[in-house]
């Protein structure tokens, strides 16, 4: 995104200087801001963004895409809106919504003659709902209404301008690289945002649930190794007699070390098995899951209002994936270290007498 922090009157000329980096795909003027929305005596406050509807492609601003009611900005007097928008206002296709500008709800008044003040105030611009979008992102499918850019630009005054450039790239993870270049080409005055940049506050939330839970998880891992090294403890000292065999018969204190950390390797590679297993099935059904959890508990595990998101998003991040597994499997071998170390020490002729 690029903008002014204003009112943007050049953004064609800045569209086309943004036009000459290969990175970019294309561009799309928009207007953005907050409004006062009416429907059916229901007040509420979200945003609206508007484009134009004829010029702006679709593989620029996919929103298009998620439409699932509906037409998409047939006529002026026509307006798109969030599925979580319409189910919290009970509002449907056809339905009207009052809409009041922030320019056009300051009461203003005349100084008409000394003495005499006329008040004058603008009334809200009616429209219709056509459409009804989903994107999976709550902030959107709650917070946004779609208008046309020029119905835009008559509610904010704005006579032909915008608030700033939607820019698409061709791979989003060199928005960064992509935001060096436009910064130094750029007028000074304008601001480079990029998708990180837009969502700060919850790219912070979840690096501090990721640090905070692989903390946790290190500190279970540790506890469930202090339990197997236990366990293996136990079995070393039950087949003492065994292990006094073994040495008595020729065995080298070396080779019972190497089989009881062997005990210990086999454990930790097959509970990481068992756990990867078991971890990759309730990634592909996390919604499922979470639904089942939501009706059968109450609980919610994934509220859309905190994450923004009404479904749960996942990829593998196989680098975390193999350092949890080598660490699991490193604190089984460690956990088999002192019991190994406890049966190779065993006394053959010592243990056998008290067998």
């Amino acid at each position: 995104t690029i903008t002014n922090y204003g009112v943007m009157q050049d953004y064609e000329k800045i569209a086309a200087e943004v036009a000459e980096d290969d990175a970019v795909l294309g561009s799309t003027p928009f207007i953005i801001g907050p409004v006062l929305a009416e429907c059916y005596g229901k007040i509420s406050t979200p945003k609206i963004k508007a484009y134009d509807p004829n010029a702006t492609k679709d593989e620029i601003v996919p929103l298009k895409q998620g439409l699932i009611h509906g037409e998409w900005l047939t006529s002026p007097e026509s307006i798109v809106v969030g599925i979580e928008w319409a189910k919290r206002n009970q509002a449907w296709i056809g339905d009207r919504i009052l809409i009041h500008s922030p320019r056009n709800v300051a009461l203003l008044k005349t100084i008409n003659q000394p003495g005499e003040v006329s008040e004058e105030y603008f009334l809200p611009v009616e429209y219709q709902i056509g459409g009804i979008f989903e994107t999976g992102y709550y902030d959107y499918d709650f917070g946004y209404l779609i208008l046309d850019i020029r119905e835009a630009q008559r509610l904010y005054d704005m006579h032909g301008a915008a608030h700033g450039l939607a820019l698409k790239i061709d791979d989003p993870m060199t928005a960064f690289q992509v935001k060096e270049r436009l910064e130094t080409s750029l007028d000074p005055s304008l601001s480079v945002l990029t998708w990180v940049d837009l969502n700060k506050t919850l790219f912070a939330a979840v690096q501090t649930e990721r640090r905070t839970m692989s903390i946790l998880f290190f500190v279970v891992m540790l506890v469930a190794a202090f339990a197997l090294m236990s366990t293996n403890l136990t079995v070393a000292v039950q087949k003492t007699k065994e292990f006094a065999l073994l040495l008595a018969l020729g065995g080298h204190p070396a080779q019972l070390l190497t089989l009881v950390t062997l005990y210990g390797l086999i454990i930790g590679m097959s509970g990481c098995t068992i756990g990867l297993g078991l971890g990759a099935f309730l990634l592909s059904q996390r919604d499922t899951f979470s639904n089942w959890m939501a009706t059968s508990f109450g609980l919610d595990v994934f509220p859309a209002e905190i994450y923004h998101f009404s479904g749960i998003p996942a990829v593998w991040d196989w680098e975390t994936v193999g350092w949890v597994v080598g660490l699991g499997i490193l604190l089984s071998v460690l956990s088999g270290l002192v019991p190994a170390i406890v049966a190779s020490r065993v006394q053959p002729a010592e243990a056998l007498s008290y067998g």
